[in-house]
């Protein structure tokens, strides 16, 4: 059986206000045909600011509302009705799925850092590839 998938592509969720990123996935969520999926890509929180703010600041303060981790968005997407949604490991052209629960513990763990340690650790391979937020969210098959 060969399957039509509608993909939507985001690199914007970083500009909308935080309080707006559950009515936003919702929304690409309800628009999306059964099966599509959503790839939000978007960057980092552990290795920017990726924003002016980076020139005066740890954490995004400028044009970037919020930066995030595959641990903030991975619920943000269950919560607005996707029901697979994976980390994304991009390595020349290609893209591999990854499981959700080492990415996301990768990410506690480096919590635990001073913003700085963490910042430069973030930044060193492997750690900068599997630390790129690049989540596939797929909206749920009609039954």
């Amino acid at each position: 059986t060969q399957y039509t998938v509608q993909r939507t592509l985001a690199k914007l969720i970083e500009h909308l206000h935080p309080q707006d990123v559950g009515d936003h996935l919702q929304e690409v969520c309800r628009t999306l045909r059964p099966g599509g999926i959503y790839l939000c890509v978007t960057p980092s929180r552990y290795n920017g600011p990726h924003d002016i703010s980076r020139y005066f600041d740890d954490v995004a303060t400028g044009f970037h509302m919020r930066e995030y981790a595959h641990q903030d968005l991975i619920p943000l997407c269950h919560a607005a009705g996707f029901d697979d949604v994976r980390p994304l490991l991009g390595i020349a052209g290609r893209f591999f799925s990854l499981p959700a629960a080492p990415v996301c513990a990768l990410e506690r763990a480096l919590d635990w850092l001073p913003g700085r340690v963490r910042r430069q650790v973030a930044l060193r391979a492997p750690f900068f590839r599997l630390l790129g937020v690049m989540v596939a969210a797929r909206r749920r098959q009609i039954a």
